[in-house]
């Protein structure tokens, strides 16, 4: 009978140290998430030169200064802010420039595979759209890989100009 009491109490104590330590985090995910992370790299199929220096890159943020301030801040309350750092163009011109724009939205927890964490992002941008994107994170690294990715290419004159294909925006925190 002693036996059977000690057993059950350590029992209890172990389920009471499991089940007691609760997340730090307000939504139970956030802290392992939730951060700022830089944009790092925005990596294409093909190498460019787009900065016309005799060096070609898959990696448009070693072509172009303009991706620079690109950012996403996860909160543990599951609030977003994300800014878009991009190159625009004047495909008239064929002329390029920086832009930069801050977006506020939310983010929630789709699921884990292993070490892979899957997030879906929504941000609200300048037309008042809600814009979803999914984010996978790994380690330090968020990436985000839209469907159909634009970005900036050199026609044959030198000018400058948008062509469509694979694009991955690699962030680290």
């Amino acid at each position: 009978m002693k036996k059977s009491n000690v057993l059950l109490g350590l029992f209890a104590i172990a389920a009471l140290s499991i089940t007691s330590c609760s997340d730090d985090d307000s939504n139970g995910n956030g802290g392992s998430i939730a951060g700022t992370y830089d944009l790092e790299e925005v990596n294409i199929a093909n190498p460019i030169d787009f900065d016309e220096d005799g060096d070609t890159n898959r990696d448009l943020t070693e072509e172009s200064d303009c991706y620079d301030s690109g950012k996403i801040k996860l909160n543990a309350d599951n609030t977003m802010t994300y800014t878009y750092s991009r190159v625009t163009i004047d495909e008239a011109l064929g002329t390029d420039d920086c832009a930069s724009n801050t977006f506020n939205g939310t983010w929630e927890l789709q699921g884990q595979t292993g070490s892979t964490t899957f997030i879906t992002a929504t941000y609200t941008d300048e037309n008042n759209d809600n814009v979803p994107i999914q984010l996978v994170k790994q380690g330090n690294e968020l990436t985000y890989t839209p469907l159909i990715g634009q970005y900036p290419t050199r026609n044959n004159d030198g000018g400058a100009e948008y062509a469509t294909g694979s694009v991955e925006y690699v962030f680290k925190k």
